[in-house]
């Protein structure tokens, strides 16, 4: 299995390499301190398009995950094409340690406004060549691709803390909660490590935070917290308009 030099939780890490790979400098990632503060939240520009998670895998995770999974359509085992999917692209993680860049993906893929992606960029290329393509030959597609892995490489250093090694093995994982561009918008939840896309419902638009800091969302951030006994080791930054 390939492997990536893990990415921080860090925003400015995050935003480097969503500008790297051609979406607008409009865009920006920004540290969510809170869930519980509404007056903090307030000061996270909106709309939120997508939130990206990070926490710990512990066994109470991995139970969940694949009871859970038991109810999910195997999208990765059926071949299912895109209609199948709810509207959505979802990747399938083959490549070790690069779940921060996964959820990126999903996020670039499902909950950004295509006329703020660059036309001949890397994130319209890789979005127009995988959109057609069955959840395995995604995979294979993201496996292969070099200009994905020099974008990863070039910001997988720059987080405020050393960086491990590529194959080390990492106990912490991503997980992107995104507004589809669909009409109506819906609030997903893409894991490449999960055996498919997650409809949490769709989005009833009424009222500013009716986004991926609206309710719907943060009652699914709650549900990772609770089932970790609130540890604290948690992570979460919001794909929302620049402050610049």
């Amino acid at each position: 299995m390939r492997a990536f030099v893990p990415l921080e939780c860090n925003p400015e890490v995050f935003t480097s390499l969503l500008t790297s790979m051609g979406v607008s400098k409009s865009l920006a990632f920004h540290d969510v301190f809170t869930i519980d503060d509404a007056s903090l939240l307030e000061f996270i520009p909106g709309p939120c398009y997508a939130l990206l998670l990070v926490f710990p895998t512990s066994d109470n995770y991995e139970t969940y995950r694949k009871e859970s999974d038991a109810n999910i359509y195997p999208y990765c085992a059926s071949g299912a094409q895109e209609p199948l999917e709810g509207g959505v692209t979802w990747y399938r993680q083959t490549i070790k340690n690069a779940c921060g860049t996964y959820a990126l993906l999903h996020a670039i893929a499902n909950a950004v406004p295509r006329d703020l992606i660059k036309p001949n960029s890397l994130a319209e290329k890789l979005l127009s060549d995988t959109k057609p393509l069955d959840p395995v030959a995604r995979a294979t597609y993201l496996e292969c691709s070099k200009e994905l892995e020099s974008a990863h490489a070039a910001v997988a250093s720059r987080g405020e803390t050393g960086a491990p090694a590529a194959e080390d093995g990492i106990d912490f994982h991503y997980v992107c909660l995104a507004k589809t561009q669909t009409n109506p918008p819906h609030l997903f939840e893409l894991d490449g490590r999960r055996a498919g896309p997650i409809d949490l419902g769709e989005l009833s638009q009424i009222g500013d935070k009716d986004d991926a800091l609206g309710p719907l969302s943060l009652a699914r951030v709650r549900e990772f917290l609770t089932r970790e006994g609130d540890s604290g080791m948690f992570s979460i930054i919001a794909l929302s308009p620049s402050l610049d």
